[in-house]
């Protein structure tokens, strides 16, 4: 079956729903922009006119002018973004002050775009990363050797599960050195935010680490289909579809969807609806991929 039969699909782990791992290759957010492969492999990023707009410091460096291809993974950084294509290329655009664009000429089943830097996983499931090229630099670019199940990039560091569902984080630096402290234990689903992390173990639980002007803080009680740690907040999504978050003072208003997969920007959380499409939400207002508006 290919990957693009398998969105809004999911897979039984003992009585828990996960998400297939094809599914969530295909949607992912940045700081402010968010892509998705549609079922031909097109990409389409949206996203940045908010960032043109904003007199934050996001910025529109390109991220959302895709490359032509037949993309199979998707990952969105702050202001650039990174895509494998089907024949293992990874082709990366948007800002690329510190290298991050500047992919090595290695086939990746995997790439992970951070804020600073990027991180492509090989078949045999070693890590290469690249960019790290500014005084942001705190090793992020020093990927541990030996092979992980998945990878995920962060605003100042990277972490990665192990194939016995362990995780490891490197590239905090002193000031960050919590986001580089996972707790031990297996998990089976690992999101990396602006400075810190969340995972889901087997059960379900979901613990987060790391933080540093924002606390990730302690999820509600409940047995977590999937985490995302987005830039100030942290989400979860339940079985039933239905979508929390934490780590702020305002609760998530109801987007009026139940979703599969979700990832959220600073601004807005987006997911892959049981229909199988994306929408996003900011709290007021649902919106739809310009494809399908």
């Amino acid at each position: 079956m290919t990957a693009a039969l398998l969105i809004g699909m999911t897979a039984v782990v003992g009585c828990r729903p996960t998400p297939d791992l094809e599914t969530t290759d295909r949607l992912d957010s940045g700081a402010v922009h968010t892509c998705w492969i549609h079922a031909d492999g097109s990409l389409e990023c949206w996203g940045c006119d908010w960032a043109e707009e904003s007199e934050w410091l996001f910025m529109d460096a390109g991220q959302c002018s895709v490359p032509d291809g037949e993309y199979v993974q998707v990952s969105a950084g702050f202001s650039h973004t990174c895509g494998v294509l089907v024949n293992g290329d990874v082709d990366c655009w948007g800002s690329g002050t510190s290298g991050q664009t500047s992919a090595p000429a290695t086939p990746y089943v995997r790439v992970a775009a951070g804020g600073s830097h990027s991180c492509g996983m090989r078949v045999d499931g070693t890590v290469d990363c690249w960019g790290c090229l500014d005084d942001a630099n705190h090793g992020q670019c020093a990927a541990p050797e030996g092979a992980f199940a998945d990878i995920q990039a962060g605003g100042v560091h990277t972490c990665g599960r192990r194939l016995d569902g362990s995780i490891e984080c490197w590239g905090c630096g002193e000031d960050f050195e919590g986001a580089c402290q996972p707790p031990a234990g297996s998990y089976t689903q690992l999101s990396v935010g602006w400075t810190h992390s969340c995972a889901v173990d087997d059960q379900g639980a979901v613990t987060c680490w790391g933080g540093y002007e924002f606390e990730p803080s302690s999820p509600p009680d409940g047995a977590y289909q999937q985490v995302n740690a987005a830039w100030s907040y942290s989400y979860g999504l339940f079985p039933d579809g239905d979508v929390v978050r934490w780590g702020g003072e305002e609760a998530l208003p109801d987007s009026g969807e139940r979703f599969t997969f979700i990832a959220a920007t600073y601004i807005s959380v987006c997911g892959i609806t049981e229909g199988g499409y994306p929408a996003c939400w900011d709290g007021e207002t649902v919106t739809y991929p310009p494809s399908l508006r």
